[in-house]
């Protein structure tokens, strides 16, 4: 028999909400709760299945509600958790990042992600090897960016699966690259982060209405009146770094220092007016129409989420110190705070937030933003639980990247 896969949310007036005016009163209401409640208990105990939010992500519910403490280890001592495992588990031994849970694709965002951590773990062993198996396999196109997606072709043979580009994934590459030549002054990598910085300033940003925007993409996301946009893809410290110059001994800048200014206070403004509902939280995808205004993907009567994707704002707001932008999520944390619990999704569209709870990474995330808004507590306690998470996500390249990435943060 095939495990189930389900999606079960809890409705937020179900919650002792008493920042929004307060819990439920009166058994008559809370009854329905209780019923609910404990006919999900009964589903859990009666049904083998897979709760996931996401297919592609489909975790056991034995990891999720798991009571034990699983450490999770690769044979050799390396626990989950650690840059030692990380390269273990995720990175080949040439160099590719691979996402075990998508089928050990690799992609250029993961590619960037290795390189990053490479470089926050002073291993310039590790981040020669990841960026020669990214020039090798990803950089084939003819404009300067990399093809995003890399793995098993239904032939049975390995190589590019799609050429279109990601455009996260070139900035993540490109800033790798110059955060290198300052670290190991290595003059090849300026020379090809300029090459990629150069294609990202002249494919990948347009003009809507006076504002610069990033697209995700290459292809397939600019339409004839609206621009489809990934919030999550504005990479704050990279936009900063891509103005600077990497070396001391280069007087000119790395490039138009007022365009990548512009592009960040643009993308910035767009992250403050995609948040919306009672927690103000920025979804994972948004439109941008003709005029310029921002709309959701729930006006276009889809699910609008702030999931998988969105969870890197806060990440990338953290890294540039960006105070402003990461006091729009006091909302949420106070909403983490007063129910001690973290959704992996919440559903921006009906107003619901997941039964399946976030991942390691989320909560290493939301830590680091509750420490930088003053919430020392919660900052504790959400950082306890991602280490006691990520020990049961041995198999998780997102999770396990986010939570390495965010315990790397230094705020000052």
């Amino acid at each position: 028999m095939k495990n189930k896969i389900c999606r079960i949310h809890l409705p937020w007036k179900w919650i002792q909400f008493s920042m929004f005016g307060g819990g439920l009163d009166g058994s008559h209401d809370r009854l329905p709760v209780m019923l609910c409640t404990l006919c999900i208990v009964l589903f859990f105990n009666a049904t083998d299945f897979t709760l996931s939010v996401f297919d592609q992500r489909a975790i056991p519910i034995s990891k999720i509600f798991s009571l034990t403490e699983c450490h999770a280890e690769d044979g050799t001592g390396n626990v989950s958790g650690t840059w030692k495992y990380y390269k273990s588990r995720f990175i080949s031994k040439d160099g590719r990042v691979i996402d075990v849970y998508q089928n050990n694709i690799s992609h250029s965002e993961g590619q960037g992600y290795g390189l990053l951590l490479s470089l926050n773990y002073n291993d310039k062993k590790t981040f020669d090897l990841v960026l020669q198996w990214t020039q090798n396999n990803l950089m084939a196109r003819k404009d300067g960016l990399a093809a995003w997606s890399w793995g098993e072709r239904h032939d049975g043979k390995w190589g590019i699966l799609d050429y279109n580009n990601a455009t996260d994934g070139d900035i993540l590459i490109a800033w790798a690259l110059l955060e290198g030549v300052k670290k190991w002054n290595n003059e090849v990598g300026l020379s090809d982060g300029r090459n990629i910085i150069t294609a990202i300033k002249k494919y990948l940003v347009t003009d809507r209405q006076g504002r610069q925007v990033l697209l995700p993409a290459y292809y397939g996301f600019s339409g004839k009146n609206e621009l489809k946009i990934n919030p999550a893809y504005f990479v704050f410290p990279a936009f900063r770094a891509f103005a600077k110059s990497p070396l001391k001994d280069i007087s000119t800048p790395m490039g138009d220092v007022k365009f990548w200014q512009t592009l960040y206070m643009d993308s910035l403004e767009i992250v403050k007016k995609s948040c919306s509902t009672n927690l103000l939280l920025p979804p994972d995808w948004i439109f941008m129409d003709e005029n310029g205004n921002i709309l959701s993907l729930s006006e276009h009567g889809k699910k609008s989420n702030f999931g998988f994707e969105a969870i890197r704002i806060p990440l990338y707001l953290a890294m540039a110190e960006e105070m402003e932008g990461l006091k729009l999520f006091s909302t949420y944390i106070k909403f983490l705070e007063t129910q001690k619990y973290m959704p992996m999704v919440v559903d921006l569209f009906d107003e619901q937030i997941s039964l399946h709870e976030a991942s390691a990474g989320f909560h290493a995330v939301m830590a680091i933003c509750a420490g930088v808004l003053g919430n020392a507590g919660l900052e504790a306690s959400l950082m306890k639980r991602a280490d006691e998470k990520i020990r049961q996500e041995k198999d998780d390249y997102y999770s396990n990247t986010l939570y390495l990435l965010a315990r790397t943060i230094k705020v000052k």
